[in-house]
């Protein structure tokens, strides 16, 4: 049930290149006003891909069900939802960090001004899970210092 709800609403992901070129995959909602942008780092061992249902835009995608659940909710709230991949198995500041300021940088002019309410301002949100969420306090921290 879970499974077949998810996939109801969740389209094909667009995908953008940051950095050393590394992927960033990413799906905008169907509204008017983004609230604005949630990135999204998995755990250790997961990927960008597991996010998003397999199809001829992305054979790659595995979509696991409460992730391809999670993303149908963020959009149906009118975030736009955009999954960063670590470069090793997990998270790791002296690798991902500027990675994830490039990601946070690409995604806000991917989002169209007219789309954002105050654009420039426009609330970005980390999701972190696992090692992934050990990341996100790590860059929280590093950002109030």
């Amino acid at each position: 049930m879970l499974l077949s709800v998810a996939l109801s609403c969740v389209a094909e992901p667009k995908t953008t290149y940051v950095g050393d070129n590394r992927a960033v995959m990413y799906e905008l909602p169907d509204a008017t006003h983004v609230k604005g942008l949630i990135v999204v780092l998995p755990g250790c061992n997961h990927r960008a891909t597991d996010w998003w249902v397999h199809s001829d835009g992305c054979t790659s995608c595995i979509g696991l069900p409460i992730e391809l659940f999670t993303v149908r909710k963020m959009l149906q709230r009118n975030f736009a939802v955009a999954v960063v991949t670590s470069q090793a198995a997990c998270f790791s500041p002296a690798t991902d960090m500027y990675y994830l300021q490039e990601s946070i940088k690409s995604m806000k002019t991917i989002i169209e001004p007219s789309k954002a309410v105050g654009h420039h301002d426009l609330p970005v949100f980390l999701y972190g899970i696992s090692g992934g969420g050990s990341f996100a306090g790590y860059v929280v921290l590093v950002a109030l210092v």
